[in-house]
């Protein structure tokens, strides 16, 4: 039987974002877990079976299920747990590392184009595009999990838009129905055709409401001038954040990230900072690297900032 938000909304999503398919899931852990199975499938489909390891960046966070802590790797995550022997690490920004650990059975690279668990590292464009070029050459698939930095979060609608690539998967979430349960998986072509019918499934996924929900959060999101908001306020946000670390060198270590999607990296540990926040009234959550994540809503005002 057919849905039609559900409908409505793939048929959206795919044209704006220039993809051929989308499956949806209700969280973003569901949403990388079939990207992992995709890319395996994937290969398995076309004669490559043993095809099946997929390469990720250490201590990235990718959800937590089995499958995912296994693949970003912390230590804190996966400790007193099964760990998944499908994956291989290498450490962030150590290319040498990255192209010695891909091998004839690796089948993708799965990456966060800008790192939210792991203290706001942001992948710079040049290496995103290197990765494509890289998976080109070696005809693996690229993954870029946008769960986090996606939906405008970056200030493009996929963080990975700012290198002017195109992954093979892209799994979504958390701001797709503005707080209710939803995500997803986009796909191009040849990955779409090798997941048939059976191969996946998820009994909530893509439900009226959530798929109301996701509609609706388009049509604020698609509005002219959307993005450019976010732009104007980051620029100011950034630029206050530096101002303050000027006045405290030796507290403040670098204002990080992109778009509404920052941190402040502290020498220290800043678990102080984060408790006088909290008094006043202003939520944000601790990362790796001493970092705190400020991740304001994509319609915040100067006045407000």
């Amino acid at each position: 039987f057919l849905i039609q938000e559900q409908e409505r909304f793939a048929k959206r999503l795919c044209e704006f974002t220039k993809f051929d398919s989308v499956a949806f899931q209700n969280s973003g852990a569901e949403a990388t877990e079939l990207a992992i199975k995709a890319a395996v499938k994937y290969f398995y489909s076309i004669g490559k079976p043993e095809k099946n390891r997929i390469l990720c960046i250490n201590s990235s966070f990718h959800g937590r299920t089995i499958a995912t802590i296994s693949a970003g790797n912390n230590p804190k995550h996966i400790e007193g747990f099964p760990n998944l022997p499908n994956f291989d690490h290498f450490d962030f920004g150590n290319h040498e590392q990255l192209k010695e650990k891909i091998t004839k059975k690796t089948c993708a690279i799965l990456i966060e184009p800008i790192l939210g668990e792991s203290g706001v590292k942001v992948i710079p464009d040049y290496c995103i595009k290197g990765l494509r070029k890289l998976c080109d050459e070696k005809n693996i698939l690229l993954i870029c999990d946008e769960i986090q930095c996606g939906y405008y979060r970056s200030g493009k609608f996929f963080a990975y838009q700012y290198a002017n690539i195109k992954p093979d998967i892209v799994p979504f979430a958390k701001a797709v129905a503005g707080g209710y349960p939803s995500g997803g998986c986009l796909f191009v072509k040849k990955v779409a055709e090798c997941m048939g019918i059976g191969s996946h499934g998820s009994t909530f996924a893509g439900s009226p409401l959530a798929m109301g929900l996701a509609n609706a959060v388009l049509d604020i999101m698609l509005k002219p001038g959307f993005d450019k908001h976010i732009l104007e306020v980051s620029e100011y946000f950034f630029n206050q954040l530096n101002e303050v670390k000027n006045k405290f060198p030796k507290i403040i270590k670098e204002i990080r990230g992109k778009g509404l999607m920052i941190g402040i990296q502290f020498f220290e540990d800043p678990s102080k900072f984060l408790t006088a926040f909290y008094k006043n009234k202003l939520i944000t959550v601790k990362a790796s690297d001493n970092v705190i994540r400020i991740l304001p809503p994509l319609n915040v005002k100067k006045e407000e900032i």
